[in-house]
């Protein structure tokens, strides 16, 4: 047996009778109203995460004095060959000559 409610003035309350044709509605409404109650908390969770980080689309063109904005990222200078000594010569000969042999002669030999 349910014990009975007190009401505001501290009295028991007498139980509320519903006929049974409406408990249906009843039951059906309650069922809604858990279903949107967790919709809501899915969507707190959701919005409580830490948001994924936005991509920067222009991170590789930085403006100077923007906060946030990483410093360009730029390539060293490049020396002329004959400035080069040992491997790091060697190495730009070897890719000079395989453009000329492959890129230059097949647009000018005939």
């Amino acid at each position: 047996m349910l014990e009975p409610i007190d009401g505001p003035d501290g009295q028991p309350m007498d139980p509320i009778r519903v006929p049974e044709a409406d408990l249906e509605s009843i039951e059906a409404s309650v069922r809604k109203l858990l279903d949107q109650s967790a919709q809501q908390a899915r969507q707190l969770d959701s919005l409580a995460a830490a948001p994924d980080p936005i991509p920067m689309p222009f991170a590789g063109f930085s403006m100077p004095g923007l906060p946030g904005m990483p410093a360009p990222v730029m390539p060293p200078e490049p020396k002329p060959i004959l400035e080069l000594d040992g491997e790091e010569r060697e190495n730009e000969l070897d890719s000079l000559t395989d453009w000329v042999e492959d890129f230059l002669r097949g647009r000018f030999a005939s």
